[in-house]
């Protein structure tokens, strides 16, 4: 009986101790976070013609103001590239529609043609910017514009539509 009792015992320590021990097997530790960065987009497209291989190049100052720069000019001809300039005469740090307008003191300007032929928004040629999405901590900003422009350079003349849009550009 003894020998029983011994072993029952031992089971019952046995069992105990299985559960206070912490366990010797081997432990997991989930993978640690990573940053996800989503490649951004690029196009623009002016007088019904799209620009290819546009890069977007845009300064927001705290204090403004935001400066969106658009260009294909590292394209394979680059005598005649096209570029974009969008100019918000005021710090910008919200989702929102911004006007293209003399009245608004914002321009669109589009040049054409290793910058031989210019196009700009006035009081009848006007224009939005809309901003979807800004991140000022990570310095990111996806939009889409539109406007009108009339011709002012070598001489003033014809106007034609301008827009593009941009997801995740980096703003300094």
């Amino acid at each position: 009986m003894k020998t029983i009792n011994s072993l029952l015992v031992a089971l019952v320590t046995l069992f105990a101790l299985s559960f206070l021990m912490p366990s010797c097997g081997k432990k997991t530790t989930p993978a640690p976070a990573t940053n996800v960065v989503t490649t951004p987009t690029y196009t623009f497209s002016a007088f019904g013609i799209t620009a290819i291989g546009v890069q977007y190049n845009i300064t927001n100052p705290n204090t403004g103001p935001l400066k969106i720069s658009a260009s294909n000019s590292s394209s394979s001809n680059s005598t005649n590239y096209q570029t974009v300039d969008i100019t918000i005469n005021s710090a910008v740090n919200s989702v929102g529609t911004y006007p293209l307008s003399s009245s608004s003191g914002n321009t669109g300007l589009y040049t054409s043609g290793g910058n031989t032929v210019r196009y700009t928004t006035n009081a009848t040629y006007t224009g939005n910017l809309t901003i979807s999405s800004i991140d000022m901590i990570h310095k990111t900003i996806t939009a889409s514009y539109n406007f009108s422009a009339q011709q002012y350079y070598p001489s003033s003349g014809s106007g034609g539509s301008i827009s593009g849009s941009f997801t995740n550009v980096s703003f300094q």
